[in-house]
């Protein structure tokens, strides 16, 4: 299932749910960008990365966005937060969002492959090119996939970071331009190597965790630091 949803005035958004798929089609009318705000994407682990990293102690994680990209939390179809690059004047902007949900008892294996399954089903040109083992937040094993697909005429890649967690999936979406993948491929990586489990404090209902609320509003929150 594909949901259209609107973030703002300046971005149209199609989202996958339960496949992490949150794809940012900028409008005519977008900011134009500056010069320092494009070389947000220059990748260096050091310098590109946020001090102060997101923190979602409902479904116990933190990690860390790209320097000087716009926050955006929402709890919509599991969907919790979006960084992107909010002054990108481009067909596609770049962006990476975090996902999860409860899951019954499996392997990182079995979902995994559901989730390539659910993604070659749903989006046109769907082309595997990346299965990697990772490992976050100390010792917990994860996998990185990636793919090229095709929306109308516009060529997207993507990655995804799929880890199993006290009874959770987290999918973390790095999605940019095909043309542009080599500038980010670095950055998207260091973020997901950020990726952190941390305890769980004043748990909400499920329904309010994974509820799909298409009216729920989503909130920007002001980047820590300033390019």
């Amino acid at each position: 299932m594909i949901s259209s949803i609107n973030v703002s005035r300046h971005a149209k958004v199609l989202f996958m749910v339960g496949a992490g798929l949150w794809l940012p089609l900028i409008g005519a009318d977008s900011a134009t960008v500056s010069s320092a705000n494009q070389a947000a994407t220059v990748t260096n682990a050091a310098d590109t990365l946020e001090t102060q990293a997101y923190l979602n102690e409902k479904v116990g994680f933190k990690i860390r966005a790209p320097k000087g990209w716009q926050t955006t939390e929402t709890k919509m179809f599991g969907l919790h937060v979006i960084f992107s690059n909010a002054t990108e004047q481009t067909p596609i902007k770049k962006s990476i969002n975090v996902v999860s949900e409860a899951v019954s008892p499996t392997d990182l294996a079995t979902y995994v492959a559901t989730t390539k399954k659910t993604l070659a089903q749903m989006l046109s040109g769907y082309q595997a090119i990346e299965d990697e083992n990772l490992v976050v937040s100390g010792n917990v094993p994860a996998k990185i996939i990636g793919a090229c697909f095709k929306h109308g005429d516009l060529a997207f890649r993507n990655a995804q970071l799929i880890v199993l967690h006290n009874d959770r999936a987290y999918l973390v979406t790095a999605v940019a331009a095909a043309a542009d993948w080599a500038q980010v491929n670095d950055l998207f990586m260091q973020v997901f190597k950020s990726l952190e489990f941390v305890p769980t404090v004043m748990q909400a209902p499920q329904e309010e965790i994974d509820g799909d609320d298409a009216n729920v509003e989503v909130q920007p929150i002001e980047s820590t630091e300033k390019n």
